[in-house]
Formats: C-alpha cells, sequence, structure tokens
C-alpha cells in the first residue's frame, strides 16, 4: 500500500515538474521578445526626438549604456530560467524520469556543445540587440555628421558595450557559471546519502522483527 501511494506521488510530483518546465520554457520567450520589443521601442523614440540640427552625441553614448544595462537586466534573468531548467532536467535524468533529457544531453556531447540549440538562439538574439544598440550612437554620428562624443563618454560606452558582450558569449555558448554539473554531484550525493539512510532504517528496524518474531514463537 504504502509502494503504491509513493508511486502515486511521485507521478503527480513529475507531472508538477514538466508543467513548470513548460512554464519556464514560455517566459524565457516573452523575455526573448520583450528584448526585441524595448530595442526597437526604444531606438525609434530616440530617432524621434533627434533635432533638425543632430544628436547630441554625449546623450546618445549614454541612451546606448542604458539599454544596453536593461537589456542585461532581462537576458540575466533569463539566464537564471536556464539554470533552473538545467537543475530540473538534471533531475529527471538521475530519476530516469525523461528518456528525453537523455537522448538530448547524449546529443550534446556528441556534437560537444556546452549548451543546447535553443540556448544558443536566445544568446544570439541579445548578442544581436546588443550590437544594435552598440552601434546606434557611430551609425547617428555618420548619418548626421555630428562631432564626435568626448572621449570619456566614448570609452565608458565602450567599457559597457566590451562587458555585455563577453557576458552573453561566456554565459551562453561557452558555458560560464552552467549549474548543470553542480546539479548532478548534489543529486548524486543526495541519492547516496538517502540510500544509505534506508539501508540504516532498514538495520535499525530489522532487530525488532526478529525480536517480535521470537516472542511469537515462544508465546505459541
Amino acid at each position: 500500500m504504502e509502494a503504491e501511494e509513493r508511486k502515486a506521488t511521485d507521478s503527480e510530483d513529475r507531472r508538477k515538474l514538466h508543467l513548470a518546465i513548460n512554464q519556464i520554457d514560455n517566459q524565457r520567450f516573452l523575455l526573448t521578445t520583450g528584448g526585441i520589443t524595448l530595442v526597437i521601442t526604444a531606438l525609434g523614440l530616440w530617432l524621434n526626438r533627434i533635432p533638425p540640427t543632430g544628436p547630441s552625441m554625449r546623450f546618445s553614448c549614454l541612451f546606448s549604456m542604458a539599454l544596453l544595462i536593461l537589456l542585461s537586466v532581462v537576458y540575466f534573468y533569463s539566464w537564471l530560467l536556464r539554470n533552473l531548467l538545467r537543475e530540473f532536467a538534471t533531475y529527471l535524468r538521475l530519476k530516469n524520469a525523461s528518456e528525453w533529457e537523455h537522448d538530448r544531453l547524449k546529443y550534446r556531447k556528441l556534437l560537444r556543445e556546452k549548451s543546447e540549440w535553443h540556448d544558443n538562439g536566445v544568446s544570439l538574439v541579445f548578442l544581436v540587440l546588443g550590437a544594435s544598440a552598440i552601434s546606434f550612437p557611430w551609425l547617428v554620428e555618420s548619418f548626421y555628421q555630428a562631432a564626435a562624443p568626448p572621449w570619456a563618454w566614448a570609452l565608458a560606452q565602450w567599457v559597457v558595450s566590451a562587458l555585455y558582450v563577453a557576458s552573453i558569449i561566456g554565459t551562453g555558448f561557452l558555458g560560464w557559471f552552467d549549474r548543470e554539473e553542480h546539479a548532478k554531484r548534489v543529486g548524486d550525493k543526495s541519492s547516496g546519502s538517502r540510500a544509505e539512510n534506508l539501508n540504516l532504517r532498514q538495520s535499525l528496524l530489522s532487530p525488532r522483527r526478529t525480536k517480535r518474531s521470537q516472542i511469537v514463537r515462544s508465546t505459541s
């Protein structure tokens, strides 16, 4: 009876886990489309406010840095959701609850990829959006033939741009701070500790059962 109840509970927990995975995938999709909408809307509003005499390159650099910071926040939240997905997928593989997760891991190992194809797609989208925000002040300068920004503003803009590009490439394509191996190690340790606790419980209960059987035999 206890085994049937435990099996039913495990199947219900796995169903909830699959629903959570689908919900996180949908959230990442909304974050990606939100990043695209943010860049298009911000660039459109800025171009609409440029005076006929030309823009101030100082404010163009400031606008570019602010847009990169907003994109970084959106991408960072999507990256946190990706790590949560990796932990869920690792749990399903350790429990042998998903053949798809096992096959997908084998496919990644065959291609020697540290990230999955849809993760690469999300990272590529944010990389293109960042490139648009980075090049915007210089495209405006060449179009309006405006004066170059002060070197301090240009340097600040390039530093923020370099940090943005490095973080996207590192976390998106090179697997920086990836939680998959950590989740696997923790899962292996917890599985081992649960097995040890089960063996200890059985060893503690076995003398009691033996003593009870002896009492029953003596009374009979």
